[in-house]
């Protein structure tokens, strides 16, 4: 599939298949087949060159030839025939207003940008085109977006500017889905403004504006004036108003304006009552509204709240223009909907900023990149389009699109270490391959200048020196990395000395460094103790002095353990509540954070008092590093992993940097270590002002170092220099705290080192704190978080306690994991002494919870597994809510009868996953699999609930991951094409669907959604169509079989997906399916077919068919009147070829018709265009017809309305309906034979890509009247659901006769063969013997005779026709299915006959024809008519003709009239009209006039059956048909394959 939605001109023949198709990429339609290149892949020639080939050989009528390039890939951007030049887009659809006379000398500029489109490779449904203009030196080019003919720009901009030197957009580039279909216009609006003046002794305007706005809102609903009443009745109305409707300002404190306006959508308007949009003006302009909002101001409560006197009303004309989420063109003529990479913002269409995207059309705003990632630019439309900036780089990425550490440079080839920032460590650089994990403790270290080195220090203290043959880039970064290693070493100097590297360690002696920090004063933000300074700089010792290749690399002291005087950890906290005795503050901007943590760890180290420090970085004052140094913290807190600091959810607490807004002094409070400092605006830089989140934009990093040998617990507090220490007030601390929690055995733990979980971490020194203390203190800290759970306290060494917080970790099933298993808390390490919160069954139910009308869930996420079943009903589920509301994680619930175990369970929800099996969608096809679950969601009110998505949790983070699963296969959209509004039709009833829910939170990435909704329709074949659409709480995707309804056009039809409801995506299957041309039959063995191409109008359709196939033994021999045996080939039947017996034998078949006794065959027809499936997918015909010469051939109706047909031959006359009357020869075996081919078909028709479940059984004539007996018979009528009854009917006086009348036939022809038993045994053994021709010639000369409606039909024998047809009509003993009923001028009692007179005639029999007439008159009333009746009829319908061959043609045309009426006609409009009044099936009926009729085509078929089959388009037949009874075929073809498809 193109980005454009078109077909892809290369079309596999299925996945992985050798063989392939080219085709058209506008109709799908294939050309050719596609060709090996050398290399040995499928190619095509491009679109162009296919075209200019169709041209070339007259296939396509596009009046010129195309000119291509790229040999033939793509069009000229220009077309020229020999009048006009225009231009084209890539697809070579010409281009709005650029055709130009060739004879004026000015052909059109068709230009392309030299500059690429950001995103996507062309504009979809238009192109962009270019003129030049030069400005100054610089080359531009001036273009515009030209859309296709119905399609409009939807961008706010006309014209874009291209740097054709630089290849880049001198302003927003044009969106590649600029162009969008024109809509009509979608909204009325009728504005009213009142100016009102307000009572003296009111209140201000400004104090009562909020509430007389809403009052008055509420007024007018309450008063019917935001009403528009659609019907006479008042039962059907249309609200006017919404939230916005009325808006009041104030002019000053006495009077205001008041803006009404009564809104409607169009598509909510009834079209039978307002037709047009001028009968829409009229009702949204008249004066009823405005009088309506005067009589309310004045009357009531406004009487003292305005002054009526100085009320003034205003109204406008109505205006149309468009809904939310569409642009109304500039002419007004139409909306365009915002597409994919824009967003809506006062009824205009605005581009996505950098940073954002939005991948859906209509949208009101964009969605943000997710962090850490931007946009190349404006204009994005895709997740994908977020990308980090590595991904903007040319450098080497992670998955998370951060730069990779250790890569290969694409420039020098040699390896090197990248920072997270982009940085390159140039001194890294080397031939050897480097790993990640090295350079991400490389980076740990910095590189100084030769003016940041002491050279010739003599008195550096030298750790020890490593000589090495090695190069030098080599053995650097093994030096580097022993440095990092040992917590002595502080800096490392590399040089070469002869043929080898030399490596000097310098320790972290104070010896080794001179630091200097200058201008010290006092006080910093109004923190008076501070010591502040304006500069520091650390000078590092080396013993050698200058060398070329010196290279010397420091340790970012800040990044490490360090060992010196004092040895310092460095911690994962950055925070400490007290302690700070003494603020360093370092107020230049290019002080560095190593220098300053080795200036703080020397101070530290010299006063014996001091227990660590706190180092920060901050922007304050134009950026400044500061050093609180510590003596005696009492708590820690803020550590790297915990949830908040690592932003992946919020906290009670504060990190960061510590903010605390003074409303009184509108200031802010910055505190380190208990030293409180004043930041007011004037000390925050101009990129921090406005922002939301100050915590995270002042501070840039803090971090903890602690005095490993502390002897903070044992020495007095604040002694020495440590007297200003801030000490931390001893809190109030209860064991009520206590009762909230439930001690946590370790049983009920999962410990799992490997998992990521989620928590906070507070260090409590001992010097506080005792155990219990620091006990009740975590668990106070647990019962102040919401999402806090589990506490545990866990003893850390000799001087704090570590308390440890997590929130709920449980999960207790999942897609993969199995419902029943055992809920626990999966923690990453053993737990020490641990609480959990106690959960509060009895509170008040928060939230709503909505019912997911949905059986299944087959991937979701259960949290908690409660039972409940000791409860009344109504109670356990209330449980089950507030279990859920008290959950943070939690989304929903599910309140459900395991009947395995058996139990009534809660189930908290962390996901609602994949819903499936919708409970209140009736349909009669899935996808999904709906079988029994032991999990029972029925009756009321067990079932599947969601919490309110606003409710939802804003840190998913914090719960336990889940995700959705892959698709079940890969999914390619090259096989898929994704359909404009003009191929889809809403409807309602369609019945045929499946409807899958993708729960939001695992739904984040639409294309990931697709992809998967996708993958599951391609998991069956019957699967054709998926719509994709946004809600709420889900996406939702709605999977269809193919659900295409045609209507015909002048040359060819027009084609449209039915879908159930509106969508913003509808995406259709378009890879090809291999050619069925065997299959298997189960029992038998392998059928062959063959494939046949069909040229249809235009078009040319593939069919596979197969002949011949027989569905039941030949009733030959012994099977002569008995009923049919099933079929008993096997190995493998060749049904490439018709049978040289097409035909059941009938009454006047000679020797020259192609008719046997052995014609219990069927013939498929199968079109490619259908797919495959175990299920069935494509509707079924079951045509029974005995054509008098040749195959009735079914493919082109197949062809045309992608269905299956069958056509079968039955048994007929005698053959099918002999009968005495007996068991010996009890009759009806051509209403069995019928029988046993629907059963063949409900058996095997899935092996052809058909459906079992939609099978519609149709017959032609008398063989009309037998099929329609399967309606009421309790054996048949299972096997189909539709009929197509074509000139017969189940009302027709020759539908059954009765048993007496059917004994003497038999007798009448055994006695004419000479079989002149009575007894029915010996009756049947002696015609059995008799020749088949013989039979034939008897039963033809009795009937010309008797009349051709007295001929064999069958009878009632209780057990394959069980009663009457009009008893089982009356006591509703039929199926109600939907019915096709017709009838044709020419069909008649002669046109039935004639192949009986013509026998006669070649008997010899002069007076045949005088006999005939006689016989047809007699046949006239029925069995029960008298001879009033038969000769009131003859002489209404013949008028007194003479006994001249004038007279008889007379006579034909009266009797012919006749017996269509009564044994045709009216019984198909008794039917219909007994079908519409007594069941709610559709009833369909068609009548062939007379002028139809008279055509020079053969009608040894009927006329009508010739058009349903589409004969007037076979080669042969061509001819003898005019090109609008061809026109005629293709409709009738049409409509009948609708109405097989879906009723």
């Amino acid at each position: 599939m193109r980005q454009d939605g078109g077909f892809s001109v290369l079309q596999r023949h299925g996945a992985g298949s050798a063989v392939a198709s080219c085709v058209s990429p506008v109709t799908g339609q294939a050309i050719q087949l596609a060709t090996l290149n050398p290399t040995g892949d499928l190619e095509c020639p491009g679109w162009c060159a296919l075209q200019k080939k169709q041209t070339a050989e007259r296939e396509d009528g596009v009046g010129y030839e195309p000119e291509c390039v790229q040999a033939g890939q793509q069009f000229s951007p220009q077309q020229c025939d020999e009048v006009y030049c225009w231009c084209v887009s890539e697809n070579g659809r010409e281009l709005p207003s650029t055709r130009r006379l060739r004879s004026s000398g000015k052909t059109p500029s068709c230009d392309t940008p030299q500059c690429p489109l950001p995103f996507g490779d062309s504009i979809s449904h238009g192109a962009i085109l270019c003129g030049k203009v030069s400005e100054s030196v610089e080359q531009r080019q001036r273009c515009e977006v030209l859309c296709h003919q119905g399609y409009a720009s939807a961008l706010p901009v006309d014209s874009f500017m291209c740097d054709t030197v630089r290849k880049t957009w001198l302003s927003d580039a044009p969106l590649s889905y600029a162009c969008q279909r024109v809509q009509l216009l979608q909204t009325a609006q009728a504005p009213v403004v009142l100016q009102l003046s307000l009572v003296e002794t009111q209140q201000g305007c400004h104090a009562q504006s909020s509430a007389l706005q809403a009052s008055l809102l509420h007024d007018m609903r309450a008063a019917g004036v935001c009403s528009l009443q659609l019907s006479p009745d008042q039962h059907s109305s249309l609200s006017l108003c919404d939230e916005s409707s009325v808006s009041l300002e104030c002019v000053n404190e006495q009077s205001l304006t008041a803006y009404i306006t009564f809104k409607a959508r169009l598509s909510d308007l009834p079209v039978h009552a307002l037709p047009d949009l001028h009968d829409v003006d009229t009702v949204l302009s008249s004066e009823n509204m405005l009088d309506g909002v005067m009589k309310i101001i004045g009357s009531g409560a406004y009487q003292s709240v305005f002054v009526s006197e100085r009320s003034t009303a205003f109204s406008s004309p109505t205006s149309f223009g468009c809904s939310a989420g569409y642009q109304q063109l500039p002419d007004s003529s139409g909306c365009v909907v915002c597409p994919a990479g824009s967003f809506s913002s006062r009824g205009r269409c605005e581009v996505c900023p950098p940073g954002s995207y939005q991948a859906e059309a209509g949208q009101d705003l964009c969605s943000i990149c997710p962090s850490g990632t931007s946009t190349a630019a404006s204009g994005a439309f895709s997740l994908s389009h977020c990308v980090s900036k590595c991904q903007q780089s040319r450098l080497i990425c992670t998955e998370k699109g951060d730069f990779l550490s250790a890569q290969k440079h694409f420039l020098s080839g040699r390896w090197l270490c990248i920072t997270l920032q982009g940085d390159e460590l140039s001194w890294t650089a080397a031939d050897e391959p480097i790993t990640v994990e090295q350079c991400q403790m490389l980076e740990k270290f910095e590189a100084l200048a030769a003016s940041s080195l002491l050279l010739d220090s003599m008195d550096a203290v030298v750790l020890h020196s490593d000589s090495s043959p090695l190069p030098m880039d080599v053995q650097l970064r093994q030096c580097v990395l022993d440095c990092a290693r040992d917590n002595s070493c502080q800096h490392v100097a590399a040089f070469r000395e002869a043929d080898r590297t030399i490596c000097d360690f310098y320790s972290t002696s104070t010896a080794n460094v001179q630091c200097s920090a200058t201008q010290q004063s006092k006080g910093f933000l109004g923190n008076e103790e501070a010591d502040t300074f304006q500069t520091l700089s650390c000078l590092l010792k080396v013993k050698v002095g200058a060398k070329p290749d010196l290279t010397v690399l420091r340790k970012k002291g800040h990044e490490f353990n360090t060992a010196g005087e004092k040895n310092f950890d460095r911690l994962s906290f950055h925070k400490a509540s007290s302690g700070v005795y003494r603020t360093l503050v370092f107020q230049s901007p290019a002080a560095s954070l190593a220098n300053a943590h080795r200036f703080c760890a020397d101070a530290c180290s010299q006063e014996s008092c001091c227990d660590g420090f706190v180092l920060n970085q901050n922007v304050l004052s134009g950026g400044s590093v500061m050093c609180g140094l510590l003596s005696v913290p009492a708590v820690l807190q803020c550590s790297e992993g915990d949830w908040d600091v690592a932003a992946v959810a919020p906290s009670s607490r504060t990190c960061g940097a510590g903010l605390k807004y003074d409303k009184q002094r509108k200031r802010f409070t910055f505190e380190l270590g208990g030293q409180n400092f004043t930041v007011t605006d004037a000390a925050l830089p101009t990129s921090s002002k406005n922002k939301t989140d100050y915590q995270t934009t002042v501070v840039g990093f803090q971090r903890i170092y602690l005095w490993t040998e502390s002897d903070m617990s044992s020495r007095p507090k604040a002694e020495g220099a440590c007297k200003a220490a801030v000490l931390l007030e001893a809190p109030e601390l209860s064991d009520l705290v206590k009762k909230s929690f439930d001690v946590l055995d370790s049983s009920d733990v999962t410990t799992d080192s490997a998992k990521n979980t989620s928590s906070q971490k507070y260090g409590l020194f001992k010097h506080q704190f005792t155990s219990e203390r620091a006990q009740l203190w975590c668990l106070q800290r647990c019962r102040e978080e919401d999402l806090c759970h589990v506490a545990d306290l866990r003893d850390e060494g000799p001087m704090y306690f570590a308390c440890m917080l997590y929130p709920d970790t449980r999960v207790c099933g999942a897609y993969d994991k199995p419902l029943r298993q055992a809920c626990s808390l999966v923690l990453p390490q053993e737990l020490h002494t641990a609480h959990q919160k106690k959960v509060d069954p009895a509170s008040s139910v928060e939230s709503f919870y909505s019912r997911a009308p949905f059986k299944k869930m087959v991937s979701y996420s259960v949290r908690s597994r409660v039972s409940v079943s000791s409860k009344p009903i109504t109670e356990g589920f209330f449980e089950c809510e507030r279990r859920c509301d008290e959950d943070p994680c939690c989304r929903g619930i599910g309140y459900i009868n395991d009947t395995a175990a058996p139990d009534v369970l809660c189930l908290t929800l962390n996901s609602l996953g994949i819903q499936t099996c919708g409970e209140d969608f009736d349909t009669k096809w899935r996808v999904q699999d709906c079988s029994s679950s032991a999990v029972q969601t029925r009756p009321y009110p067990f079932g599947w609930y969601e919490k309110p998505v606003n409710q939802w949790t804003e840190s998913p983070g914090i719960c336990p991951s889940f995700g959705l699963r892959s698709p079940s296969q890969a999914v390619h959209l090259k096989d898929w094409k994704l359909l404009d509004a003009s191929s889809v039709l809403v409807d309602s009833s369609v019945s045929a669907f499946d409807i899958v829910h993708i729960s939001r939170d695992i739904a984040k990435d639409l294309e990931s959604v697709r992809d998967w909704c996708l993958a599951a329709c391609e998991e069956h074949d019957s699967c054709l169509a998926v719509s994709v659409a946004s809600r709420e709480s889900a996406v939702r995707c709605v999977m269809y079989p193919d659900s295409h309804t045609c209507l015909p056009t002048s040359s060819s039809q027009h084609c449209v997906l039915l879908t159930k409801e509106p969508a913003q995506y509808v995406y259709l299957r378009t890879v090809l399916k291999p050619d069925l041309t065997s299959v298997s039959i189960t029992g038998h063995g392998t059928l062959l077919g063959e494939n046949e191409v069909k040229m249809i109008g235009t078009e040319s359709k593939s069919v596979t068919y197969f002949l011949g196939v027989p569905y039941a033994r030949p009733p030959i021999g012994q099977l002569r009147f008995s009923s049919p045996q099933p079929a008993d080939w096997t190995g493998t039947w060749n049904a490439t070829f018709a049978r040289s017996v097409p035909s059941c034998m009938q009454p006047g078949d000679t020797a020259d018709f192609n008719t046997s006794e052995d014609c219990l065959y069927l013939n498929i027809f199968v079109p490619t265009s259908v797919v495959v499936t175990h299920r069935g997918a494509a509707s079924v015909l079951v045509f029974f017809h005995n054509p008098a010469s040749g195959l009735l051939d079914g493919s082109y109706l197949a062809a045309v309305g992608n269905i299956i047909v069958v056509t079968a031959s039955f048994r007929v006359a005698a053959y099918g309906f002999l009968s005495t009357g007996s068991s010996a020869l009890p009759g009806n075996f051509g209403l069995q034979d019928q029988a046993m081919a629907l059963q063949w078909v409900q058996e095997n028709i899935a092996r052809f890509r058909g459906d079992p479940a939609k099978v519609t059984v149709g017959a032609d004539r008398n063989g009309a009247d037998i099929a329609s007996l399967h309606l009421s018979s309790s054996s048949s009528s299972s096997l189909f659901h539709q009929a197509l009854l074509m000139g017969g009917s189940v009302f027709s006086p020759a539908a059954v006769m009765r048993r007496q009348k059917a004994r003497e036939q038999a007798l009448s022809l055994g006695r004419e063969l000479g079989c002149s038993a009575s007894e029915p045994t010996q009756l049947l053994t002696c015609l059995r013997e008799k020749p088949a021709e013989n039979i034939n010639a008897a039963q033809t000369k009795l009937l010309a005779v008797s009349g051709p409606l007295e001929a064999w039909a069958p009878v009632v024998d209780g057990v394959v026709v069980e009663e009457e047809p009009s008893t089982a009509l009356r006591s509703g003993h039929f199926l109600s299915a939907p019915l096709f009923l017709g009838s044709s001028a020419e069909d008649g009692l002669i046109s039935r006959a004639k192949n009986i007179k013509n026998f006669e005639q070649l008997q010899g029999r002069a007076d045949s024809k005088t006999a005939f007439y006689e016989a047809l008159s007699n046949s006239l009333g029925g069995d029960d008519a008298n001879v009033f009746v038969k000769e009131a009829a003859t002489w209404f319908y013949s008028l007194h003709h003479s006994p001249t061959p004038a007279g008889y043609n007379v006579f034909s045309r009266a009797l012919e009239n006749a017996t269509r009426d009564f044994f045709i006609t009216c019984p198909s409009v008794s039917m219909a009209s007994f079908w519409a009044s007594n069941t709610r099936s559709s009833v369909y009926m068609y009548h062939l006039p007379g002028d139809m009729t008279h055509t020079s085509t053969d009608l040894s078929m009927p006329l009508d059956v010739q058009y349903v089959f589409g004969v007037p388009h076979v080669p042969e037949m061509r001819g003898l048909f005019t090109s609008t009874e061809r026109t005629l075929s293709l409709q009738i073809m049409t409509y009948m394959a609708n109405f097989i498809k879906s009723g």
